[in-house]
């Protein structure tokens, strides 16, 4: 009895051990009109990521000596939540200060996440894509 009790302990609730990983895929250049994109899934968790840009910027948000970066997050089903507003502002102070934004002053970047499934862990996935659609965009980091 002790022996399944600690067995039981051990594992998480999808049946995987402490230190197994979840099983992981990532491919980029997966959207057509996108400057660059990537998809990526761990488990039951899927996210696809676009990035539009270098590109024109509206006067009022442009910025004069570098390119102002913009994130969306749009969840499964419904209109975003605090939850992707939250994920937003993360994935901005992340990957903003990241962009070589010097290179393409006066432009925009604007990355969309787009959370397709999530079984936990989609702030992770979401990291990982729009570093790789970043890359397959070619933006300098």
């Amino acid at each position: 009895q002790h022996v399944l009790v600690r067995m039981a302990a051990d594992m998480r609730r999808d049946g995987r051990s402490a230190a197994m990983l979840r099983p992981m895929a990532c491919e980029r250049g997966v959207l057509r009109r996108a400057d660059g994109s990537a998809r990526y899934s761990h488990d039951l968790t899927s996210v696809l990521v676009a990035v539009y840009g270098p590109c024109e910027v509206k006067k009022r948000r442009e910025e004069l000596e570098r390119a102002t970066v913009e994130v969306i997050v749009r969840p499964p089903a419904g209109p975003p939540r605090a939850r992707e507003r939250e994920m937003e502002a993360q994935l901005h102070g992340l990957f903003a200060p990241l962009i070589v934004g010097a290179l393409h002053p006066r432009t925009a970047i604007s990355i969309v996440v787009q959370l397709v499934d999530d079984d936990g862990s989609a702030c992770a996935a979401a990291i990982n894509a729009t570093a790789v659609a970043l890359m397959d965009a070619g933006v300098a980091l």
